[in-house]
């Protein structure tokens, strides 16, 4: 009986242990340990296992790449508003040199490429009065920047606000 390595025969506690004929139906059938009647198949696998094994899988895997795709995301929005800054630094720089020159400023709107991206700038001059200081009366501009995504956007990605003088009256 035991020269049949799949299967081995089940001790049942005070009774007399199950023979072949009797054990047919429990194909590949193992004895562990001391014969205490524990079974266990002795084959991999079953194809319950695997395909839950391969839905838990599946699953943590889509929830990491929504997480992936949500960065990129953000990335790419933190990329927009870094380039609109650096266009309203630009601009800021630009009224500063035609101060500087005693040219006149104006509203303006117009489009640029950065990045590869087309940002649309709004620039709106407000009059302001003259400064007074120890050293004399000086004009002052307040200069509003506001850079957009485009035409149609509502609100700026990023606006800025400059106080600008214009020499000695």
């Amino acid at each position: 009986m035991n020269s049949n390595k799949n299967i081995v025969c089940i001790s049942r506690p005070g009774k007399e242990p199950l023979h072949l004929p009797q054990m047919l139906f429990l194909r590949q059938i193992r004895c562990r340990g001391s014969h205490t009647g524990l079974r266990q198949f002795s084959g991999g696998y079953t194809i319950l296992e695997v395909v839950v094994a391969v839905v838990i899988l599946t699953i943590s895997t889509s929830v990491l790449m929504s997480f992936l795709v949500a960065g990129d995301k953000i990335f790419g929005r933190n990329i927009a508003i870094e380039n609109a800054a650096l266009l309203a630094r630009n601009e800021a720089e630009m009224l500063k040199a035609a101060a500087s020159q005693l040219e006149s400023i104006d509203d303006t709107e117009y489009e640029i490429e950065t990045g590869g991206r087309l940002f649309y700038i709004k620039r709106h001059v407000l009059e302001t009065e003259a400064l007074d200081s120890i050293i004399g009366n000086y004009p002052v501009k307040t200069v509003e920047i506001q850079i957009f995504k485009d035409r149609e956007a509502e609100k700026p990605l990023t606006s800025f606000t400059l106080l600008q003088g214009y020499g000695i009256r």
